[in-house]
């Protein structure tokens, strides 16, 4: 799979930073079937608009999502750290 390239240059510096997000639900349980991924998809281009970044591609598994966007590296964590939450609250509560 390839990545679409594109060089960011604020003010100092030249970057390109890409994620691929890789979310695996807990235990590997069979749980993201066609109505959990969807949502999970939804809520995920939320939390990405909230934070200015587009996502490239997002694909599913029955068992885990993979997530590629480009980011700045001062949101790189923040961005992390929110996809994270997002999944506990989508796919935990189903599988308990």
């Amino acid at each position: 799979m390839l990545l679409k390239t594109n060089l960011r240059i604020p003010a100092l510096y030249v970057y390109s930073l890409q994620f691929h997000h890789v979310a695996c639900v807990k235990y590997r349980h069979k749980a993201l079937n066609e109505i959990i991924a969807k949502k999970l998809k939804s809520i995920n281009l939320d939390a990405a608009k909230a934070f200015g970044v587009e996502i490239i591609e997002q694909e599913t598994a029955i068992d885990h999502i993979h997530i590629s966007f480009p980011v700045s590296p001062d949101t790189a964590f923040k961005i992390s750290k929110q996809l994270k939450l997002c999944i506990r609250k989508v796919i935990i509560p189903r599988v308990s």
